[in-house]
């Protein structure tokens, strides 16, 4: 069977982290993450705390993350009306005027379905349905008797960006983006071996030690991502070797959390099966290679590798000037065979 690299076989490279991908930027290695420390984007939220009833025709607006702005208006319990945007303080008490702010935001005529709220006795906390830094408004009012926060927190998830990503972060949002002009792939998957020898044996036992799986990839040579990624150097502040450093290593090991939800370049002087999510048990050591083979109507056969090492890179000339360069990965981790993707985090039992 013939296979063409970009339609019958597609290799993605992730690093071994749900929150930070490895981005090449001023001829520098540094990481981009999600500042929530979450995977996937993350959704604003801002409170607001009525501590006693406001008084009538106040305002307050609201915006949602698509940008629609809606201002709601305080009034006497007879002419409150969700349909309207106003809502009730005829009911005179914090925890009353709160719960009819509430219906009147989840109201048809309100953001309905854009913002989602939950009350505590006076206190509102809102949160954004659509995730992502677009959330994060303004909240302006005229209210007497209530405090405000706006909304904040709202993160986007790390994005490929061309001729800048070396490797995604490991999940499925955003839909990981193929290598690209990729001309050959060579996958070695061995074990290593031991000879033990049984006296009065003729045969001798190869007892299986680890695993190894070997990777080259080589592609059409288009920027320097590739070489800054294997030779360094790391941007200033962004290296870790146990403390924050500026390193001229490159990040051949992927990247460390070296402090809570704070990713760094992993400077290669840890144990891999130490490199851990920061207060967890997860590694976030090396990088994940995926290998999809295209099948009949869809069907694929997807070989996912963990924690693989950059071990080399070549870079090859010719008299037409074409360049191509060679990434070249190797992991002791036992691949991950499927249909899909495989994005389960590697424990240090498994390394």
């Amino acid at each position: 069977m013939v296979y063409y690299l970009g339609r019958d076989v597609k290799v993605y490279l992730t690093t071994e982290s749900v929150e930070a991908q490895v981005d090449v930027a001023s001829n520098e290695i540094t990481t981009t993450t999600v500042t929530s420390g979450s995977a996937g984007n993350v959704a604003a939220t801002a409170t607001i705390t009525f501590t006693g009833a406001p008084n009538s025709d106040e305002n307050i607006t609201i915006i949602s993350t698509d940008g629609t702005s809606l201002t709601y208006i305080s009034a006497t319990a007879g002419n409150a009306g969700t349909s309207d945007l106003h809502f009730s303080i005829g009911g005179g008490t914090a925890t009353s005027v709160a719960t009819t702010l509430k219906t009147a935001i989840e109201s048809a005529g309100g953001h309905n379905g854009k913002i989602t709220l939950t009350r505590l006795a006076g206190v509102l906390t809102l949160t954004q349905a659509t995730a992502g830094t677009a959330g994060n408004k303004t909240i302006t009012e005229t209210l007497v008797n209530v405090t405000k926060t706006n909304f904040t927190g709202g993160a986007d998830e790390p994005d490929f960006v061309a001729g800048q990503t070396f490797a995604e972060n490991l999940d499925a949002s955003p839909v990981l983006t193929k290598i690209a002009d990729l001309t050959g792939v060579d996958l070695g998957i061995g074990v290593t071996d031991e000879d033990i020898t049984y006296m009065g044996s003729k045969t001798v036992l190869k007892a299986e030690i680890k695993k190894e799986t070997t990777i080259s990839l080589t592609r059409k040579k288009s920027n320097n991502v590739w070489d800054v990624v294997y030779n360094g150097p790391t941007a200033a502040s962004k290296g870790w070797n146990g403390a924050v450093e500026t390193g001229d290593y490159g990040a051949r090991w992927g990247v460390i959390e070296g402090a809570a939800d704070t990713w760094y370049v992993n400077g290669g002087l840890m144990a891999p099966k130490d490199v851990t999510d920061f207060g967890g048990t997860d590694l976030s050591f090396g990088y994940r290679v995926h290998i999809v083979l295209c099948g009949v109507s869809g069907q694929e056969e997807v070989i996912s590798i963990p924690a693989c090492q950059l071990v080399g890179h070549t870079v090859s000339l010719n008299a037409d000037g074409t360049t191509e360069e060679t990434c070249e990965l190797v992991s002791q981790v036992t691949p991950r065979i499927g249909t899909t993707p495989n994005y389960a985090r590697v424990t240090a039992t498994q390394i």
